[in-house]
Parts: structure tokens; sequence; C-alpha cells
């Protein structure tokens, strides 16, 4: 899931979504991309303060991060996401 979403409104519903998650002892883990605009800016759901949410940032094939790829403190893996050689033509 990538919403790409910062407004309060969304924030406040993805809060209450993981909480409600956590009070119903379910073990669910979401995966999201940072984001794409390539600063350190928080993007949501991916930088939900949440043990639920995985933010997967970009690396090229070389394993350097991508220039267009979100980076902060939320960020818990990289991923090839750029010039990945691939058995797709």
């Amino acid at each position: 899931m990538s919403l790409g979403v910062s407004s309060q409104v969304y924030l406040d519903i993805f809060d209450s979504f993981f909480d409600d998650l956590e009070e119903a002892g379910e073990e669910i883990l979401f995966v999201a991309a940072a984001g794409n605009s390539g600063d350190n800016f928080y993007s949501f759901p991916a930088s939900a303060n949440s043990r639920f949410m995985m933010s997967v940032a970009c690396v090229d094939s070389d394993a350097n991060q991508c220039s267009f790829s979100q980076y902060n403190d939320q960020v818990d893996i990289a991923a090839p996401g750029f010039d990945v050689i691939s058995t797709v033509p």
C-alpha cells in the first residue's frame, strides 16, 4: 500500500487503525514504500509509528540510495527498485 498522504486527518486514521490492531492482539505486517520525493519528509502510511508497518526505501543495482527515494528515521529497510536486472523484458 502506498498512499503517500500527509494530512493530519489521515495520520489520525492510521494511528487509530494501528491502535485497534494492537488492542485486538493482531500480528499483521504492512509493507509500504517510503515515498518518492527524495527528501527526509514523512510519507504515510510508510512512516506511521507502528510496529506493524515496515517502510521500504529504494536502492539501485549498485546498492546506492535512489535519488527519488525518501530517507528518514522511519525507514526500516531498502530494496532494489531502480536499474535492476530482471527476467522480464
